[in-house]
């Protein structure tokens, strides 16, 4: 459950698309409990930039997730326009 001003926020926006709600709780990377999703998507501009999203996410859960980096970059798998990194636990 992401936290309530996030909540708040998307509670109060009119119909969005499931994509948009995901990307704000993803974006708020503490809201995501690791245990409830055994998909994690990170969106960028361009490759870079999703991996740059994809590493900073790995950097700041590491230990919960107990994976090295290899481990976890094992676990992405990059879509075929490249902007997208979904990391499957």
């Amino acid at each position: 459950m992401p936290p309530p001003f996030v909540q708040n926020f998307i509670d109060s926006c009119p119909e969005r698309p499931a994509r948009f709600v995901e990307g704000i709780t993803h974006y708020f990377a503490g809201s995501v409990p690791l245990g409830e999703s055994t998909l994690i998507e990170f969106s960028g501009r361009d490759r870079v930039h999703a991996r740059r999203k994809a590493l900073d996410w790995w950097f700041h859960h590491r230990q919960a997730l107990g994976l090295c980096l290899r481990e976890f970059l094992s676990r992405c798998q990059v879509s075929d326009d490249q902007r997208t990194i979904i990391f499957h636990r």
